[in-house]
């Protein structure tokens, strides 16, 4: 799909056989495509470990194959229009390292607080993930201004009459939504040792800031397909 609409946006013909006609060209010839080869290779090869078993070096393998795809993926878009090994691509690569285990965490929280055959959460792995997505988040916040700066070029008044500022408040606005659930998360997981009653309402919170989680995803991927501010 990302091969077809960069094709179709790059020749500015949607149309399957044109699309077809040139496909090769956009994949082998431009920076987009090329890069995006390793993309999906990295991708496979994620999916491959994670069906093929549990073992430590599986994944360890699987982990170096994420940052494999994260650096793929980081030289891609907007990033990339300063050059190869900008700082553009340095802080795109520390956002979607730290976005990934931020989002990622709380997503399969609250995957598998919907299973049917779940183990009612407890305080010690909860602990263990509010902990992890606190030091991620500290990465995505300073990534994700750095991010802001660089892609507005400094014009910060500029954002909301742009529609890609319009995007980004948007996203910002999820954000600090999730923040407040995962604030009040961390506060249930406190008195969760003490009081084991409560993990249902924690579980319901967890579920909460996964779907928005989701959406938050949404506005990112929105928000790399679309111009920054001068571009």
């Amino acid at each position: 799909m990302q091969s077809y609409l960069l094709t179709a946006t790059m020749t500015g013909d949607a149309g399957l056989s044109s699309v077809r006609q040139q496909l090769r060209d956009v994949m082998f010839a431009t920076h987009a495509g090329r890069i995006l080869i390793p993309q999906c290779g990295a991708a496979l090869l994620i999916a491959i470990l994670s069906i093929a078993g549990a073992s430590r070096y599986l994944v360890g393998a699987s982990a170096v194959s994420f940052l494999l795809l994260s650096v793929f993926r980081a030289a891609t878009g907007h990033a990339s229009s300063d050059g190869d090994f900008a700082l553009r691509e340095w802080v795109q690569w520390m956002h979607l390292v730290s976005m990934g285990m931020w989002s990622g965490g709380v997503i399969v929280a609250g995957i598998l607080s919907l299973a049917q055959d779940r183990v009612t959460i407890s305080h010690r792995p909860a602990t263990r993930l509010s902990r992890q997505a606190t030091v991620a988040l500290c990465f995505v916040l300073l990534s994700g201004v750095a991010n802001i700066w660089l892609g507005s070029g400094g014009a910060i008044g500029q954002i909301p009459a742009s529609g890609w500022g319009r995007i980004l408040i948007a996203k910002l606005v999820l954000v600090l939504v999730v923040l407040g659930l995962g604030f009040a998360n961390r506060r249930l997981i406190d008195r969760l040792q003490a009081d084991a009653t409560i993990a249902p309402k924690l579980e319901r919170t967890i579920r909460y800031e996964s779907l928005i989680m989701v959406a938050i995803l949404f506005l990112s991927g929105w928000l790399a397909a679309t111009p920054p501010i001068g571009e």
